[in-house]
């Protein structure tokens, strides 16, 4: 039995958990304009989505995963917010541990 929840979410009502579960958020160009969006659709209606708006293709440069320098991963949040490398010793000091480096 799943529970329902009563909510808005970009202007549409959102009724159960699975329809919020399985929305994705696609970053898409129309070629022809130059026009770039994002929208939510579910990601098993995004195929339908293509069919129905034919201009529209996924933005890749926007979706994509982007390059990053390396190690900075493991890094970012310990330079950033101090209090994670206090978290990070922690865990790596755990009796049973595997943790070796952690930033």
């Amino acid at each position: 039995m799943s529970t329902v929840y009563s909510t808005v979410l970009h202007g549409r009502k959102i009724n159960t958990y699975s329809e919020v579960f399985f929305m994705a958020l696609f970053p898409i160009t129309n070629p022809e304009t130059g026009e770039k969006k994002s929208i939510n659709v579910s990601v098993h209606d995004i195929t339908q989505w293509y069919e129905d708006n034919k201009p529209w293709v996924r933005d890749w440069s926007e979706g994509c995963a982007s390059p990053a320098g390396e190690g900075e991963w493991k890094s970012k949040l310990v330079n950033k917010h101090s209090g994670w490398k206090t978290v990070l010793d922690k865990v790596k000091n755990a009796p049973g541990s595997n943790a070796k480096d952690l930033y």
